[in-house]
């Protein structure tokens, strides 16, 4: 497999539906499967959620490990935000 690799230990396989998932920066990721279907080669999608956000794979990933990454770069690039965030205001209030 090339490309992102997921970074976390923390993805548990649901066994009945056959789905993975896993929490990050507060945010609750699912890997499903999608067949394949008449326009579709078959793949995995991702589901990112966190409060009221929702963020959805746009294209079918060939391995469930590259649709796990990217849904994991979601997660952390938000959290990297919002540390970015508290540390301004921080620095505003030290002025």
């Amino acid at each position: 497999m090339s490309g992102p690799h997921p970074t976390i230990g923390a993805w548990e396989r649901e066994e009945r539906e056959g789905y993975y998932e896993a929490e990050l920066h507060d945010w609750k990721l699912k890997v499903t499967w999608t067949p394949r279907g008449k326009d579709s080669t078959g793949g995995f999608s991702w589901v990112a959620e966190r409060d009221e956000r929702k963020v959805e794979s746009e294209q079918l990933h060939e391995e469930p490990e590259l649709a796990m990454a990217a849904a994991e770069h979601v997660a952390k690039d938000d959290a990297d935000k919002r540390t970015a965030e508290v540390a301004e205001n921080k620095d505003d209030e030290d002025d």
